[in-house]
């Protein structure tokens, strides 16, 4: 789903874009995950003069803007390794991507981890999950800062399987594990 910067309006996918809500708590602006209460949220986009913008409009002092970049500083560099990770398995060939090859590679028994997109259709999720659950392949969620197709490299890519390699060790320890 795309969502616009509140501040400049440029619009990108909800996966790419910081979301920020209003603690009633402690009146206070949080990072926080885009499925919290909408009405409380806001979405920025990466760009350094957005999030000083931001922060300005929304009177946060030095400190908490401090605390705030930490936070997505953190958050980035985690997430930047998965994506680093994904495109090296597939420029090296280690990789299924498009549902119809990660079927195929699941066939084959040669996936050991398949990573889906957010923003994937449900149908297309539940077949996916119905057949990693067979083979017994984990499912992870992509949660990267760049968009699914741009760390696939594939246009309208909702999915990519990892060939048994040491990368898809890497991978599993940076993404979040979805049911399967």
């Amino acid at each position: 789903m795309d969502v616009s910067c509140c501040v400049c309006g440029r619009s990108d996918s909800q996966d790419v874009m910081l979301c920020f809500s209003w603690c009633t708590e402690n009146n206070s602006i949080i990072l926080s995950t885009a499925t919290e209460d909408e009405n409380l949220s806001c979405f920025v986009c990466r760009d350094p003069d957005c999030l000083s913008q931001f922060f300005k409009e929304k009177h946060v002092s030095r400190q908490q803007a401090r605390e705030l970049l930490k936070d997505v500083r953190s958050l980035t560099e985690s997430r930047t390794i998965a994506e680093k990770l994904i495109g090296m398995s597939v420029r090296s060939g280690n990789a299924a991507r498009g549902v119809t090859q990660v079927f195929e590679g699941l066939k084959n028994q040669r996936i050991s981890v398949i990573i889906v997109a957010k923003s994937q259709k449900k149908n297309t999720r539940d077949k996916i999950l119905s057949a990693a659950k067979k083979f017994n392949v984990p499912v992870y969620e992509y949660m990267g800062t760049a968009s699914f197709e741009q760390a696939v490299g594939k246009k309208q890519c909702t999915c990519v399987g990892i060939f048994g390699t040491e990368l898809s060790e890497q991978i599993k320890s940076d993404l979040h594990v979805i049911k399967n």
